[in-house]
């Protein structure tokens, strides 16, 4: 029994979900089509010479379904009543539109004429460029109009005069550039970089340590050497063979051992102080500076230098 109810309701459910599904469907459907009916008599009124009855209807139609051929026309009718920056913004908005790649071939025939439209209205109208700004919290305004970054892409159609274009990050205002534009030119608009902030470097510590620990060598290897001598002459006049011999074995170590320290306490000290003498000239910012390198291996012992623009 309990089974059954269950069963019933959700069979209710999905009649209801089926009819509303059905019923969007239907309304959508009708939308659609009196916007294609609205845009119809629009362009039909166009044709006959009434711009601003067309206007109103193709408005109608694209505030009851977008397409772009809505908007294609709004922009012919604004221009037709000598609103040209509005039609500009009109066929810009068409430009900005990503089409899907199944978008309808009277969709991507709209595209392409705003394209060519949009080109021939610039002559007639003035126009700024602007150069998007450094970071994506800032926005570019133009008479305190916001522009997002996308917008920037194509020449914002402005009237012949006075304009002010600023760039805004929050309420608080980065730059302000104040221009002149004239018909049928284009006033480029380019912000001041900010400058990054630059980080002082820092001398390493390691070259100095690596001279240090050569100089201790060469001391080591000296006094090690000066032990090596004294030794070899207790050889010499040790009152036994056997004992001289054991002092001369001990010489040799001794000098052997000396003459190591100071090979590997000259190379330190010799590789160590010219990485720090280079690290020290090229001292500078993060970005320019160069970068010196000890370089250790079988039979090699030396500096790499790098440069921060390489």
């Amino acid at each position: 029994m309990r089974l059954r109810r269950a069963l019933q309701r959700t069979a209710l459910a999905l009649m209801f979900w089926a009819g509303a599904v059905t019923t969007s469907g239907v309304a959508l459907a009708d939308a659609r089509d009196e916007a294609r009916a609205l845009a119809t008599e629009g362009i039909d009124l166009l044709r006959e010479g009434k711009p601003a009855e067309a206007l109103a209807q193709l408005r109608a139609a694209e505030k009851l379904h977008h397409a772009p051929t809505h908007l294609l026309f709004i922009a012919r009718a604004q221009r037709a009543l000598g609103r040209l920056e509005e039609a500009h913004e009109a066929y810009v908005s068409i430009l900005l539109e990503r089409l899907p790649p199944d978008a309808h071939e009277a969709f991507r025939a709209a595209r392409r004429e705003a394209a060519e439209e949009e080109t021939a209205i610039r002559k007639e109208i003035a126009t700024i460029t602007i150069e998007p700004p450094d970071s994506n919290d800032e926005m570019a305004l133009v008479d305190g109009r916001a522009l997002d970054r996308t917008r920037l892409s194509y020449p914002i159609g402005v009237s012949e005069g006075a304009h002010t274009v600023e760039v805004k990050a929050g309420d608080s205002v980065r730059s302000v550039v104040h221009v002149q534009a004239k018909r049928g030119e284009t006033v480029p608009v380019v912000f001041p970089r900010v400058p990054k902030e630059r980080t002082a470097a820092v001398v390493s510590p390691w070259p100095w340590v690596i001279a240090a620990v050569g100089a201790s060598g060469l001391i080591a290897g000296g006094a090690t050497g000066g032990v090596a001598l004294s030794t070899r002459d207790d050889a010499e006049a040790a009152p036994s063979q056997r004992e001289g011999a054991d002092l001369a074995a001990s010489a040799d170590t001794l000098a052997s051992a000396s003459t190591g320290l100071f090979i590997v306490g000259g190379l330190l000290l010799a590789g160590g102080a010219a990485w720090g003498i280079v690290d020290v000239a090229t001292l500078g910012s993060d970005d320019d500076r160069g970068k010196a390198t000890l370089v250790v291996g079988p039979g090699t012992l030396g500096v790499r230098l790098t440069h921060g623009w390489l």
